[in-house]
């Protein structure tokens, strides 16, 4: 199962490139798949430590849909699929 995985912005500095392949049938186990790629870990960056819940100012879409608005981090993902990880924007 192969999934596209888009960072934005300051993110994609930090990752090192804007697009990864992973693998898994969790967003949870693709990010975890993109540590050995990364060389460190995506879920360490985005996620609250000692939970499951993104930090406040990352989003986390899957197709195009927000996560938090389904499953989060065990929403189910499908060959194919893509999942973008947007940093914090402002605006003024």
């Amino acid at each position: 199962m192969v999934i596209t995985v888009n960072f934005f912005g300051p993110l994609a500095q930090w990752a090192g490139s804007k697009s990864f392949i992973g693998e898994g049938k969790t967003i949870r186990q693709v990010f975890e798949s993109l540590e050995v790629q990364i060389g460190k870990s995506v879920l360490d960056h985005l996620v609250n430590e000692g939970t499951e819940e993104l930090k406040s100012h990352f989003h986390v879409l899957l197709n195009g849909k927000d996560t938090e608005l389904k499953g989060g981090l065990s929403e189910i993902v499908h060959d194919g699929d893509i999942i973008t990880c947007v940093p914090p924007v402002g605006g003024g």
